[in-house]
């Protein structure tokens, strides 16, 4: 339980029987549930974060190639801009 939202039992079920990542980001991606919305906005915001942070410690412009398409990828699910800070 999140903010005191429960979670959707069809959202459970899948969870429990498969990957629950894959539940969360395939509800998420189809717009089925406002808090896996949420949560794969802020995986790819941090998870784009930490490439960035990647290619500065190793000085590699692969990295930043690479979570630049990596954002893009999943920027049709975010309700923000994809610059956007994580809040």
């Amino acid at each position: 339980m999140y903010r005191h939202a429960e979670v959707p039992q069809w959202l459970m079920d899948e969870m429990q029987n498969g990957d629950a990542a894959a539940a969360i980001s395939n509800a998420a991606l189809a717009d089925k549930d406002e808090l896996c919305v949420e949560t794969l906005q802020r995986f790819v915001r941090l998870y784009g974060a930490e490439a960035g942070n990647l290619s500065l410690k190793t000085m590699s412009r692969a990295a930043c190639i690479w979570a630049a398409a990596s954002r893009r990828r999943y920027c049709r699910c975010c309700a923000t801009a994809p610059s956007s800070r994580p809040s």
